[in-house]
């Protein structure tokens, strides 16, 4: 896909920069007057990180909820479900998540050049991501000239060996630059997981024991070329196609346990299939009618696939296992993406941007549970949604140091939403926001710039937030849950305040402060009675909260050879929970993140050898009859590479190398008035641990 963030330009890399050799863990400063981080491939490529996922957790301020050992969905600043917004080459990309999120673990890490952290939008972007925008910027072939290709083996836990290859090849000549990458990687997660259940003075009563291997396959091809047609005019093509394939056998056996006496109660088997496909291609047409002019006008076509099918058997023990139910989920989500834009520059210190983008999604959900004597159950809805911005933005050099950007965002949202348990109209939303941002920043003589930085932001609803389909026995028997089309959409105003200084000669440490005020908060809650004698539960907009924070990072030669970077974020935030009625934090938002690393180079052996380490801090979820507190043990990793002649590299890579594990300490409820009141039903412990992985790879420059 081309690239759509003008202030960002391309450079061509050479064959040694393709394949990374000996530098250090370094960020990159940006000329953009926005508050941004970018890290290329020096940073990542060492550790041989196996997806984006991978390859996020260990910047500044993000976080996962994920399984242990999986790293899918970012939190930046520890905010998911939907407030972090993921762009791929500055452009939005369906995703097969019902709350929009965007699973990176499916994007491998060698077709990626960059990624670029916006902690504060501009006006020419997507007024999402309350938390922040993640932009993933693929390999190009404008910024390739040669190739390299990567072969290699990863030992799970001592059991598997799982393979990976991939290769990426640009070319240029007077009139044309291209690209082809390609990537094929297999994944093993195989997870063990014990659940402890006590009644309200910590006896244990239940024990679970289960074992969760997770086998994906991925395959991921990509290619564009640009067309010089003539001194003031390009086009730009592009596609690229992700596969996956992942299967998912769950085994558990339950005991029921009186007297310190363990009594086998039930075993289930889980047998899911999944597979999931995404294809994306664009095409744009750059016009430069003079040096001061530049008109753009594209055309993106993305589509994503995915069926899962869910096979549950249960028994009274692993020998006497019997079909219990399919579950079978089907999606389906379109999206088409016209725009067009304008760059003028008005004069020696001053430009201006501005431009229309029109998105039109159609998103179908069906779901499918067949019982055990083959009775079908089929829920479904589909969504069609349209979304039109304009937007103009204006840069202004005011003096030597100073510059400002200034800019607005109109975004109509139109939605029309059909559930097939529902009365045959159609639920319809329509919604018009402004989304100002400004920006300003100031290089002092020194060397250190200071930024300061307002923006208004928005997330829009989840889509099973927004499924007009009911319930029934949900949470609670007798209870009733449907969720609510008519949602609006989530509103942040946030300030960012930051200060970064260059120091020992590349390095740079960097200091932001920042605070969102959210409104329209979207949660679950009761709003009534049900037909069938308990409570009805569904989505609302409940009212304000506020999020708030510190980040600092650093990255700096310790000496010729050594290279270090550090970075943590202090995080909090303050919401009304609508169960308990009292002040908690953002849904799975930690306290903090804290990661560092270190890399050292030795000349005399042509090698180099580094750790890089990771933590998140804990985190609270609250949902009708429990609370949830979640854990993370740190994560560490180390690389070791020998460089040899005509660009080869090996390299030997440690991962999860303490044994990280994932705990859960839930706190039940019997009921909404116990839980207001704290008066604990029962406590339950899930553990969840999975081994250290190994990798050898094998690296060639050309």
């Amino acid at each position: 896909m081309a690239q759509s963030i003008s202030d960002t330009t391309t450079q061509s890399n050479s064959v040694e920069e393709l394949v990374v050799i000996g530098s250090a863990l370094y960020r990159d400063r940006t000329a953009a007057i926005a508050p941004q981080l970018e890290y290329t491939t020096d940073f990542f490529q060492r550790f041989e990180p196996v997806s984006v996922g991978d390859m996020l957790k260990r910047t500044p301020g993000v976080a996962f909820s994920s399984d242990v050992g999986e790293y899918d969905s970012p939190q930046l600043r520890g905010l998911g479900n939907g407030y972090t917004q993921v762009l791929i080459n500055g452009k939005v990309v369906p995703s097969a998540s019902d709350d929009r999120a965007f699973f990176v673990d499916r994007i491998p890490a060698e077709i990626v050049d960059r990624i670029q952290i916006i902690r504060s939008p501009s006006a020419d972007l997507s007024g999402a991501g309350i938390g922040g925008v993640i932009n993933i910027i693929l390999k190009e072939g404008q910024a390739l000239n040669g190739g390299s290709a990567r072969a290699g083996v990863t030992n799970v836990d001592g059991d598997e060996n799982k393979l990976n290859t991939s290769f990426a090849y640009g070319g240029q000549s007077n009139t044309a630059q291209w690209s082809l990458t390609g990537s094929f990687q297999e994944r093993f997660v195989p997870k063990v997981k014990t659940e402890e259940v006590f009644d309200d003075e910590r006896n244990l009563e239940e024990f679970q024991n289960e074992n969760d291997d997770r086998d994906s396959d991925d395959l991921t091809l990509g290619g564009d070329v640009r067309f010089e047609l003539n001194e003031k005019n390009s086009l730009s093509l592009s596609a690229n196609y992700i596969k996956t394939k992942r299967q998912e056998d769950q085994d558990e056996t339950t005991f029921e346990v009186e007297d310190s006496e363990f009594q086998l109660a039930e075993a289930t088997l889980d047998d899911v299939d999944i597979e999931e496909q995404t294809a994306l291609y664009g095409i744009s047409w750059e016009h430069v009618p003079s040096e001061n002019i530049v008109f753009r006008s594209f055309a993106d076509f993305s589509k994503v696939e995915l069926s899962e099918t869910a096979i549950v058997f249960e028994g009274d023990d692993a020998a006497a296992l019997e079909l219990d139910e399919t579950e079978v989920i089907i999606i389906a989500d379109d999206l088409t993406r016209l725009g067009t834009e304008f760059s003028v520059k008005t004069s020696d210190s001053s430009s201006l941007k501005f431009g229309l983008h029109w998105d039109d999604k159609h998103r179908s959900n069906r779901l499918t549970v067949i019982d055990d004597e083959g009775d079908a159950a089929i829920q479904a809805f589909d969504t069609d949604e349209q979304l039109i911005a304009g937007f103009v933005k204006s840069e202004i050099v005011i003096n030597d140091g100073l510059q400002i950007e200034a800019g607005l965002r109109i975004t109509n949202i139109d939605r029309e939403i059909q559930g097939s348990n529902t009365s045959d109209s159609a639920s319809e939303y329509a919604k018009t926001h402004l989304l100002p941002s400004f920006h300003a920043s100031y290089a002092h003589p020194n060397g250190g710039v200071y930024r300061l930085s307002l923006a208004r932001t928005m997330r829009r609803p989840g889509f099973d937030q927004l499924s007009p389909i009911v319930f029934a026995d949900e949470p609670e028997d007798g209870d009733v849950s449907v969720g609510n089309p008519l949602l609006e959409e989530e509103l942040s105003t946030g300030v960012d305040v930051g200060y970064e200084h260059p120091i020992l000669r590349r390095g740079i440490i960097g200091i932001n402060a920042f605070y969102r005020d959210v409104s329209n908060v979207i949660e679950n809650g009761i709003v009534g009675e049900s037909d069938i004698g308990g409570a009805l539960y569904s989505v609302r907009n409940t009212g304000d909260g506020r999020v708030w924070g510190v980040e600092l990072d650093m990255s700096f030669p310790l000496s010729e050879r050594t290279g270090f970077f550090a970075n943590a974020t202090l995080l909090d935030s303050k919401i009304v929970d609508p169960f308990t009625l009292k002040n908690r934090r953002f849904q799975d938002q930690p306290d903090a993140i804290f990661n560092i690393g270190l890399d050292h180079t030795i000349p005399q052996w042509d090698a180099s050898m580094g750790f890089s380490y990771q933590h998140r801090g804990d985190s609270i979820s609250i949902e009708y009859g429990e609370e949830v507190l979640l854990q993370y043990d740190a994560n560490l990793e180390i690389f070791f590479e020998k460089r040899f002649v005509n660009g080869v590299i090996v390299r030997l890579t440690g991962n999860n190398l303490l044994d990280a594990e994932k705990v859960e300490n839930f706190t039940k409820y019997d009921g909404l008035e116990a839980q207001r009141l704290g008066l604990v039903d029962e406590y339950e412990r899930e553990i969840e641990s999975v081994g250290p992985s190994l990798g050898l790879t094998l690296r060639k420059a050309f």
